[in-house]
């Protein structure tokens, strides 16, 4: 088949990006032909080289007509973005001209048979409504629903094309429900599967030091939404204090919250380490090494990480959200915990008077999974083999190939 991939952020360091990537790889070694349409910065191209896609189109953001950075899916994003609630009239229309021209451009030039879409968002609507008689699929990523809550003077062009087009992805059962429930989407065209994790990164490996300290690994956005704020601020819990641990930061943030972590992070005494961006390779390496793996966020998907430590052996400890309470209902074996979030004032922002609480919550869990480790408790692990075999990358896009086939 001649696939078009779509993609309104950059090729890289975010979840879309990364699923997008994997799917190509995977969509070329099984013969068929790829393209992409995707975002750039002008100021910072990203590296595509390898992405098997052939061409590549790239809608040039930093650089008149779009003078702005990237809008970014999320909020805050790990590089220099706008928000979707800020733009102008006159920017999203020439945000709305240049995707257009761009994926009409390359229609013209490989004639898809399908187009795979990122996102049930502005993009989506756009090529739906411009391009009716070609099937088309689009991949749910959680932020898109975020988005149509921040932004409802956006909705009435979402609702009007997005029920048409003829398959969704979905991460999990409940994220379906919430697309049925928020664009309309028929219950038979949303198609269930979870993000995926590549095994010749992340996999079980060397052997955890026995020796203190206990390792904890966080991963993703230093922001505020993703609850690196809260996790440091946890620390300075008496459960915490007393226990030998070090934690891990491993990814990138700009602006006040990225600076706010580190400010927080000084009042630990050395017992945080700011790891920077990983590549896989890299953050597969630390998350071997790490007995416990945290993911104090207030709003996600199915997350992509969390399937990644899992999957290299770490003990979790996450928020209980009911994409990952799905997730980790279908594993045997010890997972680690899941902490309870109080309902939030924002879609992913939690009332201020809540946060004691939540930082219990966190708290406690952190101590019971640091505690095993400290007494070599011996658990059942997950089963590394019914990973690969339902959440591999491999996997994943055999569940996409089934509904393109459909298609």
């Amino acid at each position: 088949m001649n696939i078009l991939y779509l993609l309104s952020q950059l090729p890289e360091r975010t979840g879309s990006g990364i699923y997008t990537r994997e799917i190509i790889a995977r969509a070329a070694k099984a013969g068929h032909r790829c393209a992409l349409v995707a975002a750039c910065s002008a100021k910072n191209p990203p590296d595509i080289q390898g992405i098997r896609a052939h061409p590549v189109r790239l809608v040039n953001f930093d650089a008149a007509p779009l003078s702005y950075p990237i809008p970014g899916m999320s909020d805050e994003m790990p590089y220099p973005s706008s928000r979707f609630m800020d733009l102008d009239p006159q920017q999203l229309a020439a945000y709305e001209k240049a995707f257009e021209t761009a994926v009409t451009d390359t229609v013209s030039a490989v004639k898809p048979d399908i187009i795979h879409s990122n996102h049930l968002w502005i993009m989506s609507a756009l090529i739906r409504k411009h391009f009716p008689k070609i099937p088309m699929a689009v991949s749910c990523h959680g932020t898109d629903l975020r988005q149509f809550k921040n932004c409802p003077h956006l909705r009435k062009n979402l609702l009007e094309h997005l029920p048409h087009v003829d398959r969704v992805f979905a991460l999990s059962q409940s994220q379906k429900a919430e697309i049925q429930a928020i664009y309309g989407v028929d219950a038979e065209k949303i198609h269930t599967v979870s993000n995926g994790f590549d095994p010749e990164h992340f996999h079980p490996g060397v052997e955890r030091s026995q020796k203190p300290p206990v390792n904890i690994l966080y991963a993703g956005k230093l922001s505020r939404s993703k609850g690196v704020h809260l996790l440091l601020e946890t620390l300075s819990d008496e459960r915490l204090k007393r226990l030998p641990i070090h934690l891990y930061l491993a990814g990138s943030g700009v602006g006040k919250d990225a600076e706010i972590c580190r400010d927080l992070a000084r009042h630990h005494d050395g017992r945080v380490t700011f790891c920077g961006s990983l590549t896989p390779g890299d953050l597969g390496t630390m998350m071997r090494k790490a007995h416990v793996f945290v993911l104090p966020s207030y709003f996600e998907g199915v997350p992509l990480v969390l399937i990644e430590a899992l999957a290299s052996g770490c003990r979790i400890v996450a928020s209980d959200l009911p994409g990952i309470r799905e997730l980790v209902a279908g594993l045997t074996g010890h997972f680690g915990r899941l902490f309870h979030l109080p309902d939030l004032e924002t879609v992913d922002a939690p009332y201020p008077e809540d946060l004691p609480r939540i930082r219990a919550n966190l708290a406690e869990a952190l101590e019971g999974e640091i505690v095993n480790v400290l007494e070599n408790r011996q658990v059942t692990p997950i089963s590394y083999g019914s990973l690969s075999e339902h959440f591999s990358w491999d996997s994943v896009f055999r569940n996409v190939e089934a509904v393109y086939s459909e298609l």
